[in-house]
């Protein structure tokens, strides 16, 4: 890809998205596998929701030098890999909002890619 108009319409390609889609679940089965942190959140709503995840990281996919609808599918795993690595990395840590119930207090965090689309 050369152009940032290229690579928006790969991002929005059915079929290039579908190949994100699934480097996603795998890429979050593995991260499921490792020690508790910034990355497990990301791995539990890619799972949630992966069509969605899909749509916002293939604009990330796309990014990464080398990707284009001829790549192959363990380049588009290495890229997902990569872009996961730097969106989490970016993320601040939530404050927590901590909600009064009757009982005792509940402590909510918004979704960590809600905080990427800011």
């Amino acid at each position: 890809m050369t152009t940032f108009s290229e690579q928006y319409k790969l991002a929005k390609d059915i079929a290039f998205v579908d190949r994100v889609q699934q480097a996603l679940i795998k890429v979050a089965v593995t991260v499921s596998a490792e020690n508790p942190g910034k990355r497990i959140p990301a791995a539990q709503e890619i799972v949630r929701k992966p069509r969605e995840m899909a749509l916002l990281v293939a604009f990330g996919v796309v990014g990464v030098n080398g990707i284009s609808e001829k790549s192959s599918d363990a380049e588009i795993e290495v890229a997902v890999r990569s872009v996961i690595n730097v969106y989490t990395a970016l993320i601040p840590e939530p404050k927590p909002v901590v909600v009064k119930a009757v009982s005792q207090p509940v402590v909510a965090k918004q979704p960590w890619y809600k905080r990427v689309l800011k």
